[in-house]
């Protein structure tokens, strides 16, 4: 890996541009990821390429992480059962209340969703929601108990 005092910038399109002065030359290269995974033993895989209109090159890139990357569930004894995790349009909880509350939260905080609770089982419907991951905080009275969920 090299580097050559590069700028970087978000194009239009959400693409990184990387602005590179060499000699008398001005030239932007696009980067472009086109699939993130992360596999069973926690390491990152990086899949894209990067492009000036002229030339492009193809890259997969396998990252060491010293941890877990998420977000860890703050109950220890959760009375929720929530399925299916990672789940598609549709989420399943066993274990809500009458006069409980769901917030669906994304991780930054803001609040995509709210739905009151009305009997032991309660479905949400996420077709809206994006892929990604989410926040789930249940209350009822004066209990809390706040869960990490994937949408795939």
């Amino acid at each position: 890996m090299f580097r050559i005092s590069e700028r970087f910038s978000f194009i239009p399109d959400g693409r990184i541009g990387v602005a590179r002065n060499l000699s008398a030359n001005q030239w932007l290269a696009i980067w472009s990821v086109k699939s993130v995974a992360i596999q069973s033993d926690g390491k990152i895989v990086v899949a894209g390429y990067s492009g000036n209109g002229l030339e492009s090159d193809f890259a997969v890139a396998r990252y060491n992480v010293d941890s877990r990357v998420g977000i860890e569930n703050t109950v220890e004894e959760s009375t929720l059962n929530i399925s299916p995790n990672p789940f598609g349009n549709e989420l399943l909880i066993k274990g809500t209340k009458e006069k409980g509350e769901i917030i669906i939260s994304d991780v930054l905080g803001k609040e995509i969703l709210r739905q009151k609770t009305f009997s032991l089982e309660t479905k949400i419907n996420t077709e809206k929601l994006l892929l990604g991951f989410y926040v789930l905080n249940y209350t009822e009275g004066n209990k809390t108990e706040i869960m990490t969920i994937v949408k795939f």
